[in-house]
């Protein structure tokens, strides 16, 4: 498992918009950590990643939590962390309003909550 501050310290990976949108389906769970909150709520992090042959590996965390049972959410979707950088159609770096726009519609796309909610189901069998 790699954990979600991990994803900061990894080199940083140029890749176009179009090959992210062709590679977001090959994204791997990585991780997922759970505690429950003050207020007796799981909450955590996700970590997912993937390889890009020619630009390396991209790791994408998030913080989530439990909204209610069984209902999980992404805690704040403007503090996604990932060392991807994006690159338009001209060659220029994509702003980090448009890169966090990528990087949601990617896990937008993922059956993160599923993750979530085996791991929950994990730690009731193994009680």
């Amino acid at each position: 498992m790699i954990a979600a501050w991990q994803i900061r310290s990894m080199s940083d990976v140029k890749v176009d918009v179009a090959t992210w949108r062709e590679s977001m389906a090959s994204l791997c769970h990585l991780g997922t950590t759970s505690r429950r909150g003050d207020d007796g709520r799981r909450c955590g992090q996700a970590v997912w990643g993937l390889h890009i042959d020619g630009a390396g590996a991209i790791g994408i965390a998030w913080d989530w939590e439990e909204v209610r049972a069984g209902v999980v959410a992404m805690s704040d979707p403007m503090t996604v962390s990932s060392n991807a950088s994006f690159i338009d159609d001209s060659g220029s770096p994509v702003d980090d309003f448009k890169r966090i726009l990528h990087l949601n519609n990617a896990i937008f796309s993922l059956p993160w909550q599923e993750a979530v909610r085996q791991g929950e189901a994990d730690l009731r069998a193994a009680a």
